[in-house]
């Protein structure tokens, strides 16, 4: 009734790029069932090639304010999910991805969690979490540090923190 992908990045942290539950099989601790899995599986790689685990990331695309309810309930659930899990939300970060669906289209703006896992949470200073974003970028997507959504994800100024994804903008009926 569900699924979760990702891999550790050997010299990077691990990466979760896919969740998925079946909405018959919601609100049982299914995703937290999953997401510890999974963890579980990239500390026992990272151990397996005597690395660390500093930390695991992902993203995930928060409503547009004109969505309908539904949406912003599942994106809360998901808030409600990452919490749970230990994750923090980057706070002051707009990640660029690219649009696979229009190759031309317009960059997907999404938002990234952390989950520490080898390093304290106090351990992201800003300037660890903007080569965290970087680190996604050119590892994962495998973009060049020049590239309009490396440079539009980390703008001069940028500042993230962690905070916890239930203070994620949106969260919540009244706060949209």
């Amino acid at each position: 009734h569900g699924f979760i992908n990702g891999g550790h990045v050997p010299d990077y942290g691990g990466y979760v790029s896919y969740l998925g539950v079946d909405p018959s099989a919601r609100k049982r601790g299914l995703g937290t069932l999953l997401f510890e899995s999974i963890f579980a599986a990239f500390r026992e790689d990272a151990r397996n090639s005597k690395a660390t685990l500093p930390f695991v990331v992902w993203e995930s695309c928060r409503p547009a304010w004109d969505a309908p309810q539904s949406e912003w309930n599942l994106w809360t659930a998901r808030m409600k999910t990452f919490d749970r899990v230990g994750a923090f939300w980057v706070e002051g970060l707009d990640f660029l991805s690219p649009n696979f669906m229009e190759e031309e289209g317009e960059p997907i703006v999404l938002q990234l969690f952390v989950k520490p896992i080898d390093l304290a949470a106090n351990d992201f200073t800003p300037e660890r979490l903007k080569q965290v974003a970087l680190g996604l970028q050119r590892r994962v997507y495998r973009l060049d540090e020049n590239d309009p959504l490396v440079t539009g994800t980390l703008p001069p100024g940028c500042s993230p923190r962690l905070r916890s994804p239930l203070k994620a903008e949106g969260v919540g009926v009244g706060s949209r």
